[in-house]
């Protein structure tokens, strides 16, 4: 007597093709975050109108902790500090960079202060540096566009 058994479909044969459209599709997204948080993460300060300088040079990197004190206008005769992008009255400069930084002397310091700014405006950064001991200080410029 012949058995019947069921007939069995025969197994498909593993493609040994790669799709690599999601792995594209994942490195294009990865590529588009990266982009995006480093242009966020180098705008640390508020817009400002930095001045021209034709003798400025890429100044490099300081080896230890670096604070941004923004300047701008506020007024015809008055400026608003920020101190790495948080607002601070003039007379709290010293002390919030003491704050920032109780122990670490080794701090450098960049100035962004507005082209059209008066000097009275940027000298009690400067004091405060001094007066939290931030002897590295540099003054962020643009260089002038050719014509």
């Amino acid at each position: 007597m012949p058995s019947h058994r069921p007939l069995i479909p025969p197994r498909p044969v593993p493609s040994r093709v790669m799709n690599l459209a999601p792995m594209v599709d994942m490195l294009m997204c990865l590529v588009i975050f990266f982009m995006l948080a480093g242009r966020m993460s180098a705008s640390r300060g508020e817009s400002v109108r930095l001045p021209e300088a034709g003798a400025a040079h890429e100044a490099s990197v300081p080896s230890g902790a670096c604070v941004v004190v923004s300047v701008v206008r506020a007024g015809p005769t008055a400026a608003q500090y920020a101190v790495d992008g948080q607002p601070v009255a003039a007379g709290d400069l010293g002390e919030r960079l003491n704050e920032i930084f109780p122990q670490d002397r080794a701090v450098a310091c960049l100035v962004r202060a507005e082209r059209d700014l008066e000097y009275r405006h940027v000298e009690p950064v400067l004091a405060s540096c001094a007066a939290a001991g931030i002897q590295r200080v540099t003054f962020a410029t643009v260089r002038p566009e050719a014509p």
